[in-house]
């Protein structure tokens, strides 16, 4: 799956539609596979996905593809919003 900017990661870490159990600055809930909007960033935009450690935001860079934690951090500091 291409996260921005031409950078590739295997779709095993994007399931299709797994409750985060978290939600949006504007209280939507955030589910696996969601287009974000991201603050902060070289990208506008990440993916949500899962691997073994809990829930991420994909995103490409410059250098390659990037990971984040998807916590109430993460959406308070990078003003995580659901793309609908």
């Amino acid at each position: 799956m291409n996260v921005g900017k031409n950078c590739y990661i295997d779709d095993k870490w994007i399931p299709t539609g797994l409750f985060t159990g978290l939600y949006d600055i504007e209280g939507n809930e955030i589910y696996t596979s969601n287009k974000i909007s991201v603050c902060g960033c070289s990208s506008e935009t990440a993916i949500v996905g899962k691997t073994d450690s809990g829930f991420k935001l994909f995103f490409g860079s410059d250098n390659g593809s990037v990971q984040w934690d998807l916590d109430e951090k993460t959406i308070k500091e990078h003003r995580i919003r659901v793309l609908l």
